[in-house]
């Protein structure tokens, strides 16, 4: 099975708190993801799918002291096509010669107020012959959750129409999520067990992937989440204490 693009949160740390975060950041302690587990799960994966783009997040990505290592295991993984690491720039200055040889490709989102070396980033790229893609966060940032629980209804709605489901597929800690605010909700919104809205990556076969890939069962995230259609709030930051309340609609 060919999968269009696949992501991992290899650390939850993050240098912004930006409100709305889909990842939910900034209510979580830092965490760095070990390149021994992205290891085995993309081993796993790999048995039964293929990943044409492979994108390395957070958190920021570049705050992880071994992602050289991690760039090494997905290029030698034989699972993934193209790696790409998606970031806010703040540290690209500080990455290795090894970092920029093994990555693909730069996403790199700008924040307002944020100060980034664009020319710096633009003229690594072009040196190493890497795809830089450039977006504006200002422009991207919507409530990420409801306040209350949503029908039965709203919820497959919500579901059914979601953007990130199609797109922001997760590889995390031995679990496959069909999006990227599954491997959170639940544990962090509705005090369930992680993985409670993935599926797990040992014993995993192809016809189990299909089958959890077109489900029609409405996850239980979807009954908090808003979606990528939530209200757009532009990007403004907030501390932990006012985070998850300013990422509610």
């Amino acid at each position: 099975m060919l999968i269009e693009h696949v992501e991992t949160n290899i650390t939850i740390a993050c240098n912004n708190a930006c409100v709305g975060c889909n990842h939910f950041a900034p209510m979580q302690k830092p965490t760095f993801a070990e390149p021994l587990q992205i290891e085995r799960d993309l081993a796993a994966f790999g048995k039964v799918a293929h990943i044409q783009r492979y994108a390395l997040i957070g958190g920021e990505p570049t705050l992880h002291k071994r992602i050289d290592d991690i760039l090494q295991i997905a290029k030698d993984s034989g699972t993934v096509d193209l790696i790409e690491v998606w970031t806010n720039g703040y540290r690209l200055k500080d990455m290795t010669e090894t970092f920029w040889k093994l990555v693909d490709e730069i996403d790199l989102t700008l924040y307002p107020g944020k100060p980034v070396d664009l020319d710096f980033i633009q003229r690594k790229c072009a040196e190493y012959g890497k795809s830089l893609k450039v977006k504006r966060g200002a422009a991207d940032f919507t409530t990420l959750l409801y306040k209350r629980t949503a029908s039965e209804h709203e919820a497959a709605g919500i579901y059914r129409s979601c953007w990130y489901r199609t797109f922001c597929r997760v590889l995390d800690n031995g679990f496959f999520y069909r999006c990227c605010t599954s491997p959170f909700i639940p544990k962090l919104i509705l005090g369930k067990p992680e993985g409670t809205d993935g599926i797990a990556l040992e014993g995993l076969t192809e016809l189990n992937l299909y089958e959890y890939l077109t489900a029609i069962e409405t996850p239980q995230s979807c009954y908090r989440c808003a979606g990528h259609a939530g209200k757009h709030i532009g990007w403004r930051e907030a501390s932990r204490k006012e985070w998850l309340d300013e990422s509610m609609r």
